[in-house]
């Protein structure tokens, strides 16, 4: 660890490993309105605005932003949207952003080889052919209810935006 910086709340931290940064919010999706539901706008704010945020404010300011778009494209609170239900052009922030979809790739985590007869890769090939066509992925794991984050490619760097509750060890809880 080359340095941590902590705050006196506990939900607030910057820590920084090697190469690698983290910036935690001081709250997340399942805390405020439309909690838990809104992750993919979300990750859609981070992925157009292209600002990687670097402060604990700058975090919760895109997880509003996030939340405010969700509740501008779901019909209701009640629903989760995929990246399928984004219309082909979005307005975040004032700005008008075209959406290109692209065909999902499947990744799968404890899978050994490729099998294009299936179009099932492993993970890593799975991400890697994905950066080839475009610099930004929205990867969705699990299922009922499933989990999408933003990953965005600029340079040689993966800038990575998860806006959902943790515990102590980083993995998910029920909460959001």
């Amino acid at each position: 660890m080359i340095g941590t910086t902590k705050s006196r709340h506990s939900k607030k931290r910057i820590i920084l490993l090697a190469k690698v940064l983290v910036c935690n919010g001081s709250l997340h999706q399942g805390e405020i309105e439309s909690g838990g539901r809104q992750c993919t706008c979300i990750a859609l704010v981070f992925l157009t605005l292209n600002d990687i945020p670097k402060s604990v404010q700058e975090v919760d300011n895109t997880l509003h932003k996030g939340t405010t778009t969700y509740q501008s494209l779901a019909r209701n609170d009640n629903v989760y949207l995929l990246i399928t239900d984004f219309p082909d052009r979005v307005s975040i922030e004032n700005e008008i952003f075209d959406l290109i979809v692209r065909n999902s790739i499947s990744g799968m985590l404890l899978q050994e080889f490729d099998h294009l007869d299936s179009l099932t890769f492993k993970l890593d090939s799975a991400v890697e052919q994905y950066f080839d066509m475009a610099p930004t992925c929205f990867p969705t794991t699990g299922n009922n209810p499933g989990y999408t984050i933003g990953i965005n490619k600029i340079d040689e760097h993966y800038y990575v935006m998860d806006y959902h509750s943790r515990d102590d060890k980083g993995l998910s809880s029920p909460l959001g």
